[in-house]
């Protein structure tokens, strides 16, 4: 068990590179009740919650969710975060451990109608991932809908009430299902008694994520990266007002640096802080780094100097005299997740 942002939480059940691999190959269950939860109730148009973030609130489809951010005014990355439509005036927010106070406070700043609300210790989140998640949620919880993508359905087994959403962070098929925080040990114990599946914690969540390219709040991004620099402008709705715009226009395509992904030329992996060099010259830093079991070498992301981050460019990794050899490479690191697999070829 380790501290992770004021919560108790796993790092390992049996073994990192097990859950790793179970994940990859049959299905894993995530404990993931230290995410927060935000409610708005309103009218989105009229409410000026569009203000608040990057993504379009208003055109999304009930019953869908989408990716977006948070910004401060100068389009620094106050958070990342998945709003879900349930339905014309219900929304909710799912956002990272510790930062309901400050999303809140920040959305608060162009709110003018609708009801905001804090419901983080009111619900429980557990994730079920991997190429067997679907079946084992027909199975053992019932749940036969057919989901595409970042869409979600409720659910009841008895009196308890789910919402099983098609979403993920570990690049596999998954799923994830939020209930009250009284039914949690119930519906976690349930899944977990079914031999497909193997509890898994917070190390293989972050290799899982690693390999698949995807920022983990507070090392890859935060409020002193842009998502310009992240790389990350699909999220971005230009389209629409909001808070850090203007700063985003000002440098687009403008980026000193940019969130670029790595390998090494060993087993050997990049730690967070390290340099990275190029020519015998500091070009960046490292922000993420592990050992990959799918590539059987280093791998992690960081900001390098916009000029020196093309694929292909050599590179040497460390601190002080000790330097990994490597290469800028393309995300993801690992291709052949199931996320995207249609649940009825599962």
């Amino acid at each position: 068990m380790v501290d992770f942002n004021g919560w108790r939480m796993p790092l390992y059940y049996t073994s990192v590179m097990k859950e790793h691999r179970w994940c990859r190959r049959k299905a894993a269950l995530f404990d993931t009740c230290h995410m927060g939860e935000v409610s708005f109730k309103g009218d989105v148009k009229k409410s000026g919650i569009e203000f608040s973030c990057t993504q379009n609130l208003s055109d999304m489809e009930i019953c869908s969710a989408r990716y977006g951010f948070f910004l401060n005014d100068d389009a620094g990355i106050l958070d990342d975060f998945i709003s879900f439509r349930k339905s014309e005036r219900d929304f909710l927010f799912v956002i990272n451990s510790s930062s309901s106070e400050k999303i809140i406070e920040n959305i608060k700043l162009s709110l003018k109608s609708g009801e905001l609300k804090d419901i983080s210790q009111k619900y429980a989140k557990i994730d079920l991932q991997g190429p067997l998640s679907a079946q084992v949620i027909k199975d053992i919880l019932g749940f036969r809908k057919s989901l595409k993508f970042f869409t979600f359905s409720r659910h009841s087994i008895g009196d308890t009430e789910l919402m099983i959403s098609r979403t993920g962070y570990t690049g596999e098929l998954g799923f994830e299902i939020y209930c009250d925080s009284g039914s949690a040990v119930k519906i976690w114990r349930k899944i977990l008694d079914d031999g497909r599946v193997l509890p898994a914690g917070l190390g293989a969540r972050d290799l899982l994520r690693l390999e698949m390219g995807f920022p983990l709040y507070g090392a890859d991004i935060d409020e002193k990266t842009n998502p310009l620099e992240a790389g990350m402008k699909k999220f971005i709705d230009f389209r629409k007002n909001f808070r850090g715009k203007d700063s985003l226009e000002k440098g687009a395509g403008k980026a000193a640096v940019i969130r670029s992904a790595f390998k090494t030329n060993s087993k050997r992996s990049p730690r967070r802080g390290f340099e990275i060099c190029s020519n015998g010259g500091k070009i960046g830093y490292v922000t993420s780094g592990g050992y990959s079991p799918v590539l059987d070498c280093g791998i992690g992301m960081g900001y390098v100097s916009s000029t020196c981050c093309s694929p292909g460019t050599e590179i040497e990794i460390g601190s002080g005299r000790k330097r990994l050899k490597g290469c800028i490479c393309e995300l993801p690191f690992y291709e052949k997740g199931s996320f995207r697999i249609p649940m009825e070829e599962r």
